[in-house]
């Protein structure tokens, strides 16, 4: 992992990068290019308790997965982000 050497804010800055990137190629209709470099920026941000930035992340995979009739990738990402929800739902449950 080429990110494990780095100080966590260098990593940090590498992975939002990472999706600035996924974002440009998107609109410039490089959907292969930006699924690679959304899945890489997921590597870095699961399990961080970057909840916001993984929620992000999987709904733009599950877009470009399902654009690029990978349909069980895109699954694979929206019920990671549907489960993800249902865990802060009962988190704020717990709260209250």
């Amino acid at each position: 992992n080429r990110s494990s050497d780095l100080a966590p804010s260098l990593v940090r800055k590498y992975a939002f990068h990472l999706i600035l990137s996924g974002h440009r190629f998107s609109k410039a209709y490089q959907r292969r290019h930006a699924l690679r470099t959304y899945s890489q920026a997921l590597e870095i941000y699961q399990d961080k308790s970057w909840s916001l930035a993984e929620d992000h992340i999987n709904l733009c995979l599950g877009h470009q997965s399902y654009t690029l009739k990978q349909l069980d990738d895109a699954e694979m990402a929206f019920r990671q982000l549907l489960s993800h929800k249902n865990s802060l739902q009962s988190t704020d449950v717990q709260k209250t």
